[in-house]
């Protein structure tokens, strides 16, 4: 399923795109946090945590998903290129998440897509 896979030099973080027909956020961001071990959160509070920005004219929709406790955390954007979504996850330890959040950001925002 995956499209491509992304080495973050110096982590052993796993960042890679997949393609898929489906772009609900709350039900993939349940998803994620089930992953790491969280509870399922409600759409508000998903709302509030989901940070909106534009690539190449096209909405993305990208959460960042710690458990403190247990220790793992994903990173995860969603493009929409309705009816077709692109996913960025990155998922790995907490620490090394967020030690390269701003870079993954980065990443994402310049993102080229024709």
């Amino acid at each position: 399923m995956r499209i491509v896979s992304y080495e973050i030099e110096g982590s052993s973080v796993d960042f890679y795109l997949i393609s898929l027909t489906m772009g609900d956020v709350p039900s993939n961001v349940n998803r994620w946090r089930g992953q790491v071990g969280l509870a399922p959160a409600s759409p508000e509070e998903i709302t509030q945590d989901v940070k909106a920005f534009q690539v190449s004219g096209h909405d993305v929709k990208c959460i960042e998903i710690y458990n403190e406790d247990g220790g793992r955390g994903i990173i995860a954007a969603i493009v929409d290129l309705a009816p077709q979504y692109w996913y960025f996850t990155a998922k790995g330890s907490v620490d090394e998440l967020k030690a390269n959040a701003a870079d993954i950001q980065k990443f994402l925002e310049s993102i080229q897509i024709n």
